[in-house]
């Protein structure tokens, strides 16, 4: 083949010099001579190379058809044999690595033009033929594999991915969710518009599916207008109801064939591995079973297997509805339980505390949004609120000749994991032009070794900016005494559960003593929460924690309470 690019590997100097001009002379590119694996490694790698002329033996402890062996591991060069030597051994060994053409020197340059064209040509036809072969196979298995309408997973490649998906989840010790998707009267498009068009809303339903659904869940079509999701490492059953609500409003948009539109309904049925089943069939069943369930409640809904479930599902996801609407309206309010000296019995500061004025429930407790919040990452625009609004009320209370002392915010793991979580601070003090050396920012121990270099370095910038730092429940996480040096760490809070049994409990008294011992001999500051008798005081207060705060004190109070309490107990 003319203008064909050659490699030689020839350590004769003359044959080489020879053979490079002859394939000149007919037209081919010879793009360099090598006499050894490295070079010949090096010219493939750095160019493309139609052809590899080799000469078997060489000097050096490979020979050519080692080097061809080498080739061939790595790139899909073809190549041809050039050799005075024609043994059994050598036939042999060069037959398995499968060359274009074997020629014996002497030859005719003839002899070689004629093989470098038709074994080119002949590797060329097998390439192709290859290829067809490979995209055969392919297209095979996807028929085989792939509902041809929608190109989505088909029954048998489902209930395959659900099997792996089981053993996955059973080795690991997870959960595993399962969506049965139905469109409600599709039916009537079908009656209506004739399936052509029906078939152009199934396509339309099976890419939006793949668009709300993360890349490694599997959805597949099981016929008909029936689709399924399989969830992988579902860590919470709630948070699956949440992702059936979002699925069922996403479908509110209209979905068009040609220039009708048409505005779908679906009903979903949710079954749980391996609460609901231990294989994909019985899980398929309930599921099917499920939403069936949905349809008689009204369809446009999800359901669980479990009818208690799906209760506990929807509640939370109105909650998650509700908050949206909560901050919106600004249904939240701050609440401030007082910190106290025990000595003096003064206040030295308080914690700031998020409280839910629900318009018909009253006052919601923090344990029944928090951690739905926390969840959804709602707990980003709550927790920006509460910092705000603490900010804001404390400027005011300063300009007023008001001094709490230091005001404690809680920060949640996924406020300090967002990227900008410390410029967003600095912007909050800049709108409320709040003294950020009378501000307590607290962190729970799980979020110190969560990502320990970038914590680092962003609690001492909130340092440097004047707050101080605090963590809170101590000795409920698993932090290390290492870590408690290297943080920029001003006090450490004692969980209320160690206070709650004291002095009754022996180990409590043990950990909290050790908890104390541990901060002063830190020069931390240590205040105990959820102080409730005077016992508990007595027993604090001689083991060296002068602070604390709790109901035997006083109960979060909201803001005109707590200033009167602060006016009370500032100068006793």
């Amino acid at each position: 083949m003319e203008g064909a690019r050659i490699l030689i590997l020839e350590d004769d100097p003359f044959e080489a010099e020879e053979l490079q001009l002859s394939l000149t002379e007919r037209g081919y590119h010879v793009v360099s001579v090598v006499d050894n694996a490295k070079d010949c490694m090096e010219q493939i790698r750095g160019g493309e190379i139609d052809l590899i002329i080799i000469d078997i033996v060489l000097e050096g402890d490979l020979d050519g058809i080692d080097i061809a062996e080498m080739v061939s591991r790595f790139y899909n060069t073809p190549f041809i044999y050039l050799t005075a030597h024609d043994s059994d051994e050598l036939l042999t060994r060069a037959e398995k690595t499968r060359p274009v053409a074997y020629l014996l020197k002497p030859y005719r340059i003839k002899e070689l033009d004629f093989l470098i064209r038709a074994g080119l040509e002949r590797w060329k036809l097998e390439q192709r033929l290859q290829r067809e072969k490979a995209k055969a196979e392919a297209d095979l298995w996807q028929l085989a594999t792939h509902d041809p309408l929608t190109q989505l997973p088909n029954r048998d490649l489902f209930i395959n991915r659900l099997e792996r998906s089981i053993r996955k989840a059973r080795r690991a010790n997870t959960h595993i969710g399962l969506l049965f998707i139905d469109l409600d009267h599709f039916k009537e498009i079908n009656d209506s518009f004739g399936h052509f068009v029906g078939d152009q809303i199934l396509q339309s339903v099976a890419r939006h599916l793949e668009e709300h659904t993360r890349a490694d869940d599997t959805v597949a079509r099981l016929g008909g207008d029936e689709f399924t999701v399989i969830i992988d490492e579902l860590d919470d059953f709630q948070n699956i109801g949440i992702f059936g609500q979002k699925l069922i409003d996403s479908f509110n948009k209209p979905f068009s064939a040609g220039k009708l539109q048409f505005t779908l309904n679906t009903s979903i049925g949710i079954s749980l591995y391996p609460e609901d089943g231990t294989n994909p069939a019985t899980l398929l069943r309930n599921a099917d079973a499920a939403m069936y369930r949905a349809k008689a409640e009204g369809r446009s809904n999800f359901q669980f297997y479990t009818a208690d479930m799906t209760e506990r599902a929807k509640a939370r996801v109105h909650i998650e509805s509700e908050l949206r609407v909560a901050l919106e309206e600004k249904q939240f309010v701050l609440h401030f339980q007082p910190q106290i000296n025990i000595e003096t019995n003064q206040v030295i500061g308080a914690e700031a505390l998020i409280r839910w004025h629900h318009p018909e429930k009253g006052l919601v407790p923090p344990l029944e949004f928090i951690p739905i919040a926390e969840k959804t990452g709602q707990i980003v625009a709550i927790g920006k609120w509460v910092l705000e609004t603490a900010c804001t009320k404390l400027a005011l209370w300063q300009q007023q000749g008001i001094y709490p002392g230091k005001i404690s915010v809680n920060l949640s793991q996924r406020q300090i994991s967002r990227p900008a979580f410390v410029d967003m601070i600095r912007d909050v003090l800049q709108k409320t032009q709040c003294d950020p050396n009378c501000l307590e920012l607290e962190i729970t121990e799980s979020l110190l070794i969560s990502n320990p270099e970038r914590i680092e370095r962003e609690l001492q910038e909130l340092r440097d900016l004047g707050f101080s730092i605090a963590i809170d429940d101590f000795g409920t996480g698993y932090s290390s005494l290492g870590y408690l040096k290297k943080f920029p760490i001003n006090r450490l809070k004692i969980d209320r559960t160690f206070i709650r049994d004291i002095p009754e409990d022996s180990n409590d008294q043990a950990i909290s003593r050790a908890i104390i011992a541990l901060s002063s001999s830190l020069d931390l500051e240590v205040i105990a929460e959820g102080v409730e008798n005077d016992a508990q005081k007595q027993f604090l207060r001689e083991n060296g924690c002068l602070m604390a705060q709790g109901f035997y004190y006083s109960k979060p109070l909201p803001e005109q309470e707590f200033l009167k309490y602060l006016e009370e107990h500032s100068s006793e």
